[in-house]
């Protein structure tokens, strides 16, 4: 929200404007994974130096209830961009939550303003093999895990596959093995 501030005589003497904005949170990299330090940025304008700014992360359908986390940054002297890290451990939170995809709200003052949606992922790395030991080379599978949406994939010339996916306990199934 834009706040518009008009001193007495605007009609030309002593008339000034003061805009406060906080711009919605940018997420650090775009694909935040698991254990691994993400940033939250946002600018912060019509504040002085140092003023508090609180960063919350929330599922994005519980934001009517505390947030997961809060990480707090001060604007500076000269740059309004302010930028906090924050790491995920799923591991401490895997039982209360629903999901791995959060939003955060950025707040100074009476402003606010929120991120799009995003996941946080980890590695998802194995070896394919079939009878013999053999990679299973260059074959599609199919990431399956209770909950959550099936992810295609494809193993590479030595069986390998090697992609970012949400936390879950995945059964791969293949579905074009050429040993069939």
């Amino acid at each position: 929200m834009t706040v518009l501030q008009f001193d007495k005589g605007m009609q030309g003497k002593g008339f000034r404007v003061e805009v406060a904005f906080v711009s919605p949170p940018e997420v650090l990299p775009a694909e935040p994974v698991v254990g691994e330090p993400m940033t939250f940025e946002c600018a912060v304008l019509g504040f002085p130096a140092g003023k508090a700014v609180e960063f919350r992360i929330f599922e994005p359908f519980k934001l009517h209830e505390d947030p997961l986390a809060t990480v707090s940054g001060q604007t500076g002297e000269e740059d309004r961009i302010v930028s906090v890290e924050w790491t995920y451990d799923h591991a401490a939170h895997k039982d209360s939550l629903a999901s791995t995809r959060f939003v955060v709200i950025a707040g100074c003052g009476d402003y606010f303003n929120i991120s799009e949606p995003f996941e946080v992922k980890e590695p998802f790395e194995r070896t394919l093999t079939g009878a013999g030991d053999e990679p299973l080379s260059e074959v599609a599978v199919l990431l399956r895990a209770p909950g959550r949406a099936d992810i295609e994939a494809r193993t590479d010339a030595e069986g390998k596959l090697s992609l970012l996916v949400p936390p879950a306990k995945y059964i791969v199934e293949v579905l074009d093995d050429e040993d069939e």
